[in-house]
């Protein structure tokens, strides 16, 4: 049976816009996160997790008058399409793959994450290749 997973970045992307920025320079930026708990969620109409936490770290030091209320949790899709098609998006934290690093900028890493391909015990025949998942109905979380 194949290992289908990756050691992936879970990292701060962003379309159009350059690593080093000044407070006026983030004023004009919108950020997005999905609902990805421990990493961003809401609680109690406030987004927390710990790439919120990092977000809100990066806001200070630049002086910036953002704050993580300005952070929008949508649905993970929105905030990947937002993030492909509107200048001036920023969309933390999301899995960073070698495909992703052609369409945006990686910020800064945040941790690491294994994708992995799980079945029921004893319901699942033996995995080689894409292929062999033909037939099954395939969920993500």
């Amino acid at each position: 049976m194949i290992n289908l997973s990756a050691a992936l970045s879970i990292a701060v992307m962003v379309w159009s816009m350059p690593v080093a920025m000044a407070a006026h320079d983030l004023a004009p930026l919108n950020f997005f996160t999905g609902n990805y708990a421990p990493f961003n969620y809401v609680e109690d109409h406030e987004l927390r997790g710990i790439s919120a936490e990092f977000l809100g770290k990066v806001f200070r030091p630049a002086k910036s008058a953002k704050t993580l209320k300005d952070g929008k949790v949508v649905p993970s899709a929105r905030g990947y399409k937002f993030a492909q098609h509107k200048k001036k998006t920023v969309l933390f934290s999301t899995t960073r793959t070698k495909a992703r690093e052609k369409l945006f900028t990686c910020v800064v890493p945040i941790t690491s994450t294994v994708i992995s391909l799980i079945a029921k015990q004893g319901g699942a025949q033996t995995v080689t290749s894409a292929k062999d998942l033909e037939g099954y109905t395939i969920g993500t979380v």
